[in-house]
């Protein structure tokens, strides 16, 4: 366990990606306990385990009540954020996903909720403008980096060169792709990572709704990449998307609750051929994830800046954040530089 830990120190780590389980649960309930209960283990225990099994190269940010006992905590290494649990007793650390007796992984439910982002980081520029967001500390998953400033290798696959996987997907984009078509004319490609059940996401619908004029302005077309990695349901529900186009995620947006976190397309009646687009889909954005060393998590975007490098934010954007997205796509954009 310290190994993993001094590990994720140094680099943020891959919380779901293939062979990176180091624990995990499977425990029953629903949602109705999620925040009904103090967390069993104080921030100030949780500091003091993680710390001194990192050797103090990391830190926890944030504690919160989790299932059976168990109190999710967010774990802060020198570049970004990972979910993690204790048990009540905080004797033991699990890493790793927990799933419910509906098939629902409360991991990557939780990650989406807690790991979002709240401001853009020190490439693209937070609400300060300076690169760090708000003057107080903030919970954002993986950093919108400039992903990898490695000379792109052609033909590879390779998980060491993050921006070379990301290039792969722009140039060579699956055909299930969603354009919103208000945005159709952009010669410029946003793309967006979507979970037909992801709050955040639906957040993220809503900011794009009301931003057509800036992405018009700007030249950027939105496409939407149904994924499926919150709940049973959400396999349905994307490759349903996938078979009705606009008109099936904009339903899905429409419809969705937003106190049960459910969107509102059916969870039934797709095809095994859209089934597989939308798996095929949510491994692209497994490989992205991977070979970036950030969290599962949705919305991830994707996109091509001006300055002709591949550039990724895992999370939702504030508001600022997402005009300097629109930002990057102009000729003469450089890179916003961390205050020092």
């Amino acid at each position: 366990m310290k190994r993993f830990l001094e590990k994720f120190a140094r680099r943020p780590m891959v919380l779901y990606g293939s062979g990176m389980v180091v624990a995990g649960a499977v425990l029953g309930g629903g949602f109705s306990w999620w925040f009904s209960a103090p967390s069993a283990v104080s921030l100030s225990d949780a500091s003091q385990m993680v710390s001194r099994l990192t050797d103090h190269r990391a830190k926890v940010s944030k504690v919160f009540p989790g299932p059976a006992g168990l109190t999710g905590i967010v774990i802060q290494g020198s570049r970004g954020p990972m979910l993690a649990w204790m048990t009540d007793s905080g004797s033991a650390i699990i890493i790793g996903d927990v799933i419910n007796r509906k098939n629902e992984n409360l991991s990557r439910i939780e990650a989406s909720r807690v790991l979002r982002n709240t401001a853009m980081d020190r490439v693209v520029g937070g609400g300060d403008g300076k690169g760090g967001g708000s003057a107080a500390p903030t919970v954002a998953p993986a950093q919108a980096a400039p992903v990898a400033q490695a000379t792109p290798v052609a033909d590879t696959t390779s998980a060491s060169d993050g921006e070379t996987v990301l290039r792969q997907f722009v140039e060579n984009p699956p055909a299930s792709t969603i354009a919103d078509p208000d945005t159709a004319s952009g010669t410029h490609v946003l793309y967006a990572f979507v979970d037909p059940n992801c709050i955040f996401c639906h957040r993220l619908y809503q900011e794009v709704r009301e931003n057509l004029g800036a992405l018009r302005k700007a030249g950027v077309r939105v496409e939407y990449v149904p994924v499926a990695i919150l709940k049973q349901s959400s396999i349905q529900k994307a490759a349903l998307e996938i078979a009705g186009g606009w008109q099936a995620l904009r339903k899905d947006e429409d419809h969705f609750n937003v106190d049960t976190e459910e969107g509102g397309l059916p969870d039934q009646g797709a095809s095994h051929l859209n089934i597989s687009l939308a798996n095929a889909n949510t491994q692209w954005m497994q490989k992205i994830s991977l070979a970036n060393d950030i969290a599962v998590a949705t919305p991830l975007l994707v996109w091509k800046a001006a300055n002709g490098h591949v550039y990724y934010l895992s999370g939702y954007p504030n508001a600022d954040g997402f005009n300097r997205i629109l930002e990057s796509f102009q000729a003469g954009w450089k890179p916003h530089k961390e205050a020092k």
